[in-house]
Parts: structure tokens; sequence; C-alpha cells
């Protein structure tokens, strides 16, 4: 698997439709591949959001969340690394855990088939 580290805007818009129109995926795995592409940091192509953090930013519970980013990861979407992330510790002597890493997948060839990009001609 490639990872692609200088993605541009197009191939975020374009991952974004592939979500959206894939039947296998319900509105909270949508809604939280929506989340993790907007944390995405462009110098490494990848982000590090915990489930937290994104339960927060979405609306949705803790278990919500884990399902969904189970679910982008089960339909090639985003790739992970155990513990790879950073993290902050919000007061001093504060225990810091790591953070799963997540890289999104913009090859559409690595979902399964029927699932291609789509560009509007005009």
């Amino acid at each position: 698997m490639k990872i692609v580290q200088k993605e541009t805007l197009l191939d975020r818009r374009l991952l974004v439709g592939e979500m959206v129109r894939d039947k296998c995926l319900n509105d909270a795995a949508r809604r939280i591949g929506w989340f993790l592409l907007n944390r995405v940091n462009q110098q490494t192509g990848t982000c590090w959001p915990g489930y937290e953090r994104l339960a927060e930013d979405s609306g949705l519970s803790r278990a919500t969340v884990a399902r969904a980013i189970n679910m982008l990861i089960k339909c090639s979407y985003f790739s992970y690394r155990q513990g790879g992330g950073k993290r902050q510790a919000n007061y001093p002597g504060e225990e810091i855990g790591r953070t799963n890493t997540y890289i999104p997948i913009y090859e559409s060839d690595q979902r399964p088939a029927g699932m291609l990009p789509f560009l509007d001609d005009d």
C-alpha cells in the first residue's frame, strides 16, 4: 500500500465522494471519515485524533466512533498504525497514552469493485 503524503484538495474531495456513495458505510462512518480527513497533516499525510476528540467533534459516542473507524478501515478508506500518534497532557503529571495514526487511502483500486471516483464533466 502506497501512502500519499502530498494529497490535493481534489484527492480529498474524491475520497469524500466515494464515502458518500458507498452503501457499505453508515452515516456515522461517513461523518468520522470527513472529520479524519479534515485533521490530516499535510506534511506527513497522517492524522492522529483520539476517539474522545472525534466523539466531541462529531457529536457521536466514543463507541460509535470506534465502530465507524473499524468500518472505514475494513472498507479500505483508511489504514492505521496502532499507538503511533501524539497526545498532549491536559494537566501536569497526567499519564500520556498514544493515539492511533490514521492514513487515508486515496487510491480507489484498493477498495471493492464498483466504487470508482466520480467527476462531473461540467
